[in-house]
């Protein structure tokens, strides 16, 4: 038997310890469901991002950092909706199934560049494409988002349309892809070969800026739709190579509309239609 003192000892140890075991859990608790650092959608996606989940990361304590809440709000939703989008292209690889490195863009012009495929082909007896599909949860980098949403928010804030609401932003200007294109670095290129068209806005009304766009695509552009076909196992141009070939198909058209037109600034509902009737029939 335990004399008074000890047992009151041992009792008081007992009740220090059940306290701080249930204060412990409270904290932990209140943490997990008060002080979350992501939004659970967002916080989904980062699961899936693998070893990609840093440079998603990067993006967004940046704009925490930044303490812009719009652009933190917009980060949140490229990346809630991000594990559904991948890019459908190709390597080039030897007969031995070796990868042979290419760019089309280390040569000046698309001409160029077919002719050095050309002369790999014949000087390694051969070239065959191998398929890949590049998912963007586990392939963009952080300063890809920071660079997109930075440009996107500089072409809605400057722009004519700049009172559309935050939710038409986020679904028809701040997407950096259309469908499943190659993701490639575009909106400073498209903002500096189409400010024109932002300026013009100003003083002149959409329809008549639309005419304009038409009449510019219809001079560097070239429709291939029942002139030839793509040799390559690639649904889609990228945005860079729609400028850098200066032709495509029917999708492809529509592409280089919405990226010159629609994801650069405009509200894309009230003016698709419009849009690709008019261009359409100005580039075919």
């Amino acid at each position: 038997m335990f004399d008074a003192n000890v047992k009151n000892k041992l009792e008081s140890l007992f009740v220090s310890i059940l306290f701080l075991v249930v204060a412990c859990g409270l904290i932990g608790w209140t943490t997990a469901t008060t002080d979350k650092r992501f939004p659970d959608d967002v916080e989904a996606v980062l699961n899936k991002a693998g070893s990609n989940r840093p440079e998603l990361e990067k993006a967004l304590a940046y704009f925490m950092e930044k303490g812009d809440e719009q652009m933190l709000q917009a980060a949140y939703f490229l990346i809630r909706n991000m594990d559904i989008h991948y890019s459908e292209t190709y390597v080039w690889q030897d007969r031995e199934g070796n990868k042979v490195e290419f760019s089309e863009f280390d040569y000046p012009n698309f001409a160029l560049a077919v002719d050095a495929i050309d002369s790999i082909r014949k000087e390694r007896g051969g070239l065959e494409f191998r398929d890949t599909v590049i998912y963007d949860v586990e392939s963009i980098t952080g300063q890809f988002l920071i660079d997109n949403i930075h440009c996107a928010f500089e072409s809605w804030r400057t722009s004519k349309f700049r009172d559309i609401p935050f939710d038409d932003f986020c679904e028809y200007i701040l997407p950096y892809r259309i469908t499943v294109e190659p993701v490639q670095e575009w909106r400073q290129t498209y903002q500096k070969k189409y400010r024109w068209m932002t300026e013009s806005l100003w003083e002149n009304s959409l329809e008549k800026v639309l005419v304009y766009a038409g009449l510019d695509f219809n001079i560097w552009f070239t429709s291939t739709w029942g002139k030839e076909t793509r040799n390559e196992p690639l649904s889609r141009l990228g945005a860079q190579q729609l400028l850098f070939r200066k032709k495509g198909a029917c999708e492809d058209i529509a592409a280089l509309q919405v990226f010159s037109l629609v994801l650069k600034e405009f509200r894309l509902p009230t003016i698709l239609l419009p849009i690709g009737l008019l261009l359409w029939v100005l580039i075919l």
